[in-house]
């Protein structure tokens, strides 16, 4: 959830994501609101999820017309559907 590359970690590659995303291959569901103010869309959310190694038939950025808090309605709409499908369905 509003998830992006952080400049400020730039000076410390221990906990750089540009470091770690490439090896993060597990399915991905990543979800940001377009007009977020503290992760720009272009410079800071779509070069993260690019970045990750999970193949793209295992992503999904989900962006929504809003700012950093994505209304939990449209959260759980994506949320769900994606545990599901990459963990399983709950079992009655």
């Amino acid at each position: 959830l509003s998830g992006g590359f952080e400049p400020s970690t730039r000076d410390r590659p221990a906990i750089d994501a540009v470091n770690f995303a490439p090896r993060a291959t597990q399915p991905l569901l990543m979800i940001n609101g377009r007009f977020d103010f503290s992760v720009d869309y272009e410079r800071h959310q779509r070069p993260l999820f690019e970045a990750m190694g999970a193949p793209d038939s295992l992503k999904r950025h989900a962006v929504f017309e809003g700012g950093h808090f994505v209304p939990r309605v449209q959260m759980f709409r994506e949320i769900l559907p994606f545990l599901d499908r990459h963990v399983g369905p709950v079992e009655r």
